[in-house]
């Protein structure tokens, strides 16, 4: 068990490793190749919806893509859990929220840096020339402050950080206190 914990470690920080070489991907910079082939296989990891195509389903507003990008963390806790319910019908002796708790942390630690990069999104932006106004980084088409669309993606970006990103750091943090006092 001991050279599987080493292994599930090195996955860990391979997958973390990655998410930070795919926030490179989201600066304006033209990268050369191999590096722009790289971090266009990287954006699978990042939530990036571009990468299947998805405006053929949802179609091409920004803020609803952007908003999609969004419910994937709380989908995938709601999937998680139904499959530990699944597996219970099958299996004794299964703990139904001790397993979901430990599945739904499991992503969330694998996936943190993506989840925070994808909520961030519209909040990021930069001055045109001639102080104009600006844009989002990630969307040049949207005009940061001034373009509806980007109210709406600002609105679900304050309500996934308030509820995705703080309970996850809030409960880390409760979980290192309880154990500290434990030990």
């Amino acid at each position: 068990t001991k050279s599987m914990t080493n292994v599930l470690i090195i996955a860990a920080l391979t997958l973390t490793a990655m998410q930070s070489l795919g926030v490179l991907s989201s600066m304006a910079v033209t990268w050369v190749e191999p590096v722009r082939s790289m971090l266009k296989a990287l954006q699978a990891i990042s939530f990036d919806l571009n990468i299947v195509q998805a405006e053929c389903m949802i179609g091409q507003s920004p803020a609803r893509s952007y908003g999609i990008r969004q419910l994937l963390v709380p989908l995938s806790c709601v999937y998680i859990v139904a499959l530990v319910l699944l597996r219970s019908r099958f299996t004794s002796n299964v703990r139904i929220a001790v397993e979901c708790i430990n599945a739904i942390g499991a992503v969330f630690q694998a996936f943190f840096v993506s989840i925070l990069v994808s909520i961030m999104l519209p909040f990021v932006c930069y001055s045109h020339p001639g102080n104009v106004g600006s844009s989002m980084t990630s969307d040049p088409s949207i005009m940061c402050f001034s373009d509806s669309e980007h109210s709406v993606m600002i609105v679900v970006g304050c309500f996934s950080l308030l509820l995705v990103a703080v309970p996850f750091v809030t409960l880390v943090a409760y979980a290192t206190c309880r154990y500290r006092q434990a030990t």
